[in-house]
């Protein structure tokens, strides 16, 4: 088993942690499959070592909250649910309300199988079987 939720919040939230040039941070993501790319709030890119004044570029991108132009990144690995890969992230200062580090988009979750059971409140992530793709 890869993760438990607690189903009385309205987000799924798993832990991870992100490798940064100054070092590595626990953070807590909500489950996104809405989002195309996953988003790390700015402030915790920063705190471990990350510069979002240089070797970025910058993207509109849609939120919750309106467009906005956001720093665009490759980080260091990133790891939760049992799976570690790079990426390139948006550095967004999430609202204050939001009770999480940032968002797990779909590209996290890119050639995996990601189940959700909401009766046993389990979130896993694996591999695709081999034989699945003889189909």
């Amino acid at each position: 088993m890869d993760g438990r939720f607690d189903p009385r919040l309205t987000s799924i939230f798993v832990y991870g942690t992100i490798l940064g040039p100054a070092g590595q941070t626990r953070v807590r993501l909500a489950v996104d499959t809405g989002s195309t790319r996953t988003i790390i709030r700015a402030s915790v890119l920063s705190y471990i070592g990350y510069d979002l004044t240089k070797n970025v570029t910058r993207s509109r991108m849609t939120t919750a909250t309106g467009v906005q132009l956001v720093p665009i990144l490759r980080i260091l690995p990133l790891s939760a649910l049992n799976h570690t890969t790079t990426l390139i992230v948006a550095a967004v200062e999430l609202p204050a309300t939001f009770d999480g580090h940032g968002l797990l988009g779909r590209d996290f979750f890119e050639g995996r199988v990601l189940t959700i059971d909401f009766v046993k409140h389990t979130i896993t992530l694996r591999r695709p079987r081999w034989w699945a793709f003889w189909r």
